[in-house]
This record gives structure tokens, C-alpha cells and sequence, in this order.
């Protein structure tokens, strides 16, 4: 199968940010992303592309692993918070600190995405496009 024209999910970008309006396009784009991700992908990249890419990879995993063991703790305090005679605002900070880890480790995300996003010329985009099965 050609890479970029599977609707599977690629094994390197398990979970995709949630296509936030910040990111650039056409990363908001999830199947671009995720051919960009693939290490199988080859644009010539430079060594600061590569090591862009690789912080990349290293970052969407921790932050995957932070989000899926937050959601256990989120939904413990959402329950807490609707119990009677708990402390509400102690339970509504700790729900907020996780809001502000999650949305931290976002921002790292997006942070690399436009470095990346600002390094790449436009035969490497011409080449992810087609990759990715979407025309140039």
C-alpha cells in the first residue's frame, strides 16, 4: 500500500493533536502529519529538519502517554466534583493544573510544528502533499 492513502492509523502518530486552529497548514491536516511523522517518509531532509522531526516524534509520545494517564485523574475530579461535601475549589484547581500541563505539552508540540513548518521549502511540501495523497 502506498503511504498516505490508508485511512488507518499509523502506528509513529498513534494520537494527533486536536487539530488545533494554531497549527499551520496543511498540518491540520491529520494524514499530512502523519506522513510527515513516518520515519519511512524521506523529504532530503536537512539535519535540522531531522532533528526537528525526531523532537517531534519524542514530544507527540509524551504527550500521548501524559494525556492517557490524565484522563483518569480528570474523570476522578469531575466525579469528586459532584459529590456533596467536597471542596470544590481545591478539586477545580487541581482540574485546572492538569488543564495547564495538557495544554503546555500542546504547546511544545506546536512550537516544533512551526519551526518545521518554517524550515521546509516548497519542494518538501510539494513532496509531503503528494505523499500524503492530496493534491499540490
Amino acid at each position: 500500500m502506498m503511504q498516505g492513502f490508508s485511512n488507518s492509523p499509523n502506528p509513529h502518530t498513534s494520537h494527533y493533536l486536536s487539530f488545533d486552529s494554531s497549527l499551520p497548514m496543511p498540518f491540520k491536516i491529520p494524514v499530512v502529519l502523519e506522513t510527515l511523522l513516518n520515519p519511512k517518509t524521506n523529504l532530503n531532509f536537512s539535519r535540522k529538519q531531522e532533528d526537528l522531526i525526531e523532537a517531534l516524534r519524542f514530544s507527540y509520545e509524551a504527550k500521548d502517554r501524559l494525556f492517557t494517564n490524565m484522563f483518569e485523574d480528570e474523570s476522578a475530579l469531575l466525579v469528586q466534583m459532584t459529590q456533596e461535601g467536597e471542596e470544590i475549589q481545591a478539586l477545580k484547581d487541581k482540574y485546572n493544573e492538569l488543564q495547564t500541563q495538557k495544554m503546555e505539552a500542546s504547546e511544545i508540540c506546536f512550537d516544533l510544528i512551526n519551526a518545521l513548518a518554517d524550515d521546509l521549502d516548497a519542494s518538501q511540501y510539494q513532496k509531503l502533499l503528494e505523499l500524503s495523497g492530496l493534491p499540490s
